[in-house]
């Protein structure tokens, strides 16, 4: 298998009809429910659909094991397809929401607030085998590579925005980054933000988890 995917012109219809379904609307609710197995796309298909988006990203191998620290279907993200700061290893299945988070929500809340375009995500990681910050003795959805950290964004005329300085400073930056963090919860099990805790006072967390909070 080549280590980069490229774009493909083809993808099958059924495959194409499959993958046209996203997730809905995100609930207001802040209590955690489960989510169904089929929310998100794994596997092949999902290295497939991140080709056909035109994701940079390079496959690695698969570290999962049962009950312990990998990844199933491992890639080194790089672009989705807007360039990342650094590349992260992540689950594809994670990627893919990246990929569409920045697609229908970033973009369009970039171009609503500041009349730019998107440049750059900047992060603090994807994969790591750790703990909860809430309960050190379970393991994070890092440690599956299901989860990322989001540090902020760059525009195309270079204008940065910090989730740490931005998310209370209020004004456009700050209506901006509630707005893409609102728009995460419909496609992504746990979004956690400056507001859930003192763990994440410099970040979005957005993992794809078997639980669903929304914590805005």
């Amino acid at each position: 298998m080549p280590a980069r995917f490229l774009l493909r012109p083809l993808i099958p219809i059924v495959l194409l009809a499959l993958l046209s379904a996203c997730a809905g609307s995100p609930p207001p609710a802040q209590r955690s429910t489960q989510v169904p197995a089929s929310t998100y796309l794994t596997g092949p298909a999902c290295i497939i659909d991140l080709s056909y988006r035109g994701v940079a990203f390079n496959r690695l191998p698969d570290t999962a094991q049962s009950g312990a620290c990998g990844v199933s279907t491992a890639i080194s993200l790089t672009e989705v397809p807007f360039a990342l700061d650094k590349p992260v290893t992540v689950d594809c299945s994670l990627a893919r929401q990246v990929s569409l988070w920045e697609e229908n929500v970033v973009r369009p809340a970039v171009q609503q607030h500041f009349q730019q375009d998107l440049k750059k995500i900047f992060h603090y990681g994807g994969y790591n085998c750790r703990g909860r910050t809430s309960n050190r003795s379970r393991l994070s959805e890092h440690a599956f590579g299901k989860a990322i950290d989001i540090a902020g964004f760059e525009l195309a005329n270079g204008t940065r925005i910090s989730v740490e300085k931005d998310w209370s400073a209020g004004g456009s930056k700050g209506a901006f980054l509630r707005d893409v963090a609102r728009g995460a919860c419909g496609l992504f099990s746990v979004v956690l933000t400056p507001n859930s805790d003192k763990d994440h006072e410099n970040h979005l967390h957005l993992d794809i988890g078997p639980w669903k909070l929304c914590s805005l």
